[in-house]
């Protein structure tokens, strides 16, 4: 049972991480239609200072992504910026929630700016709120 609004993780069995596709038989509990959105963790960074970059190549180049998720693991963050590169070339600076404190535990999701949607790499310049290290996990929803 999915529920509403509530995450599930699926943990890939194995040693292979490469999937080439997902098959769903799912019916909605009510006579409303229902939406399952597909999540990838594609990364992690570990930020230690004030100006700490970090850089991470997501692995879906020429791949269709709708929006990126961030989620602080061990502590509030505070990113300043974020930047999205595309495999075109092109590079978008991203709203963070206008610089305001990440939450640990909870995800927050920035959209992708315009049509094109192939995003090759994420770079990050955040620092830990209240704490000395901050390790942010990196989601994508393709």
């Amino acid at each position: 049972m999915l529920r509403q609004g509530r995450p599930t993780n699926i943990d890939m069995p194995g040693f292979a991480r490469n999937l080439n596709g997902l098959t769903f038989a799912c019916a909605s509990m009510d006579r409303r239609d229902a939406m399952i959105r597909i999540s990838a963790d594609v990364g992690r960074e570990s930020f230690e200072g004030r100006g700490d970059v970090e850089m991470t190549y997501v692995g879906l180049r020429g791949r269709h992504v709708d929006s990126i998720a961030l989620m602080p693991v061990n502590a509030d963050a505070r990113c300043s910026g974020v930047t999205a590169r595309f495999d075109n070339g092109h590079s978008q600076m991203l709203n963070l929630r206008n610089g305001n404190v990440l939450r640990r535990g909870v995800y927050t999701q920035v959209d992708l700016p315009g049509n094109y949607r192939n995003l090759d790499s994420i770079a990050l310049r955040c620092r830990a709120a209240g704490a000395n290290s901050v390790t942010i996990k990196i989601y994508a929803s393709l």
